[in-house]
């Protein structure tokens, strides 16, 4: 049996690469999005349909995607209370049936809703004028409605219309994996 590979040391090299790279990567990476693939949506505009969807938090590393052309995109899960997430290796590679395969259990790590908002490093996203968004996860649904507030006051402060909510409700990596009450 293959023993997994944690990947995750090489994907936070690749993040701090980029950004000590950022002055020679913004110029090449630049991408003027055509004008007739716009996206507009629940009244939010996306330059390009293309957007990447909340798989991390990491500025320079979105900011290259949306200088690459992305219409917008999604911050990673942020839950109410800080989480560590699982165990190392959470990010790694491993092969079965001949097949090689890559594994994402990261688990939701995260500061916690209100340590993310005090530092709200994600702030130089917003000023692409590209939709961001925030992806929240709850174990109630009076976890999701208290976080949803807390974003939208923030922004509400920031007088920035230009984001969205995502609602992760069905995590694989996570013990309970869904909220304890119905959503609906």
């Amino acid at each position: 049996m293959h023993v997994p590979e944690d990947l995750e040391d090489v994907i936070d090299f690749g993040d701090k690469l980029l950004s000590k790279g950022q002055f020679l990567i913004n110029p090449i990476s630049s991408f003027k999005i055509p004008d007739k693939i716009s996206v507009n949506m629940h009244g939010l505009f996306f330059p390009s349909p293309i957007i990447f969807s909340s798989f991390k938090s990491h500025v320079d590393t979105l900011n290259f995607w949306l200088n690459l052309g992305a219409g917008g995109g999604c911050l990673k899960t942020i839950t109410s209370k800080p989480r560590s997430g699982n165990d190392r290796p959470r990010i790694c590679s491993f092969i079965q049936d001949e097949t090689e395969s890559l594994l994402n259990a990261l688990g939701l790590p995260n500061p916690g809703i209100d340590q993310f908002l005090k530092k709200a490093d994600f702030q130089p996203l917003l000023n692409a004028n590209k939709p961001i968004g925030f992806s929240i996860a709850g174990e109630t649904l009076e976890d999701y409605e208290s976080m949803a507030m807390q974003i939208c006051t923030f922004m509400d402060k920031l007088e920035n219309k230009n984001f969205f909510l995502e609602l992760n409700i069905s995590c694989p990596n996570v013990n309970h994996g869904a909220p304890t009450k119905d959503l609906n």
